[in-house]
């Protein structure tokens, strides 16, 4: 399923360092990459299958595409929260 090699590209892209540095810095490429997972999820859903076969195929592509989104959340929140604390760390505490 040509779905499946687009998924498992975006997981390889996902996984890499490099990457994920780019995923914590650039809001437009996470969205990017959200935004290609909502598409192949969206296709994944027109697919229509009475064999098992293609309907468990439907399925595990499903969830790695909806744990890929999780996974671009997280290091979204990692890199929002380590913004936030370095950004508590620069405030000066008041004299009195």
């Amino acid at each position: 399923m040509a779905i499946k090699k687009e998924v498992d590209e975006i997981e390889a892209r996902v996984w890499r360092s490099e990457e994920v540095e780019l995923l914590e810095k650039d809001g437009k490429e996470r969205l990017k990459v959200n935004e290609m997972l909502m598409a192949l999820l969206f296709r994944l859903d027109s697919v229509r299958g009475v064999d098992s076969g293609v309907r468990d195929c439907r399925k595990s592509v499903i969830r790695k595409a909806i744990a890929l989104q999780e996974r671009v959340d997280a290091i979204a929140a990692a890199a929002a929260a380590a913004s936030t604390s370095a950004d508590v760390n620069l405030v000066e505490p008041e004299s009195q």
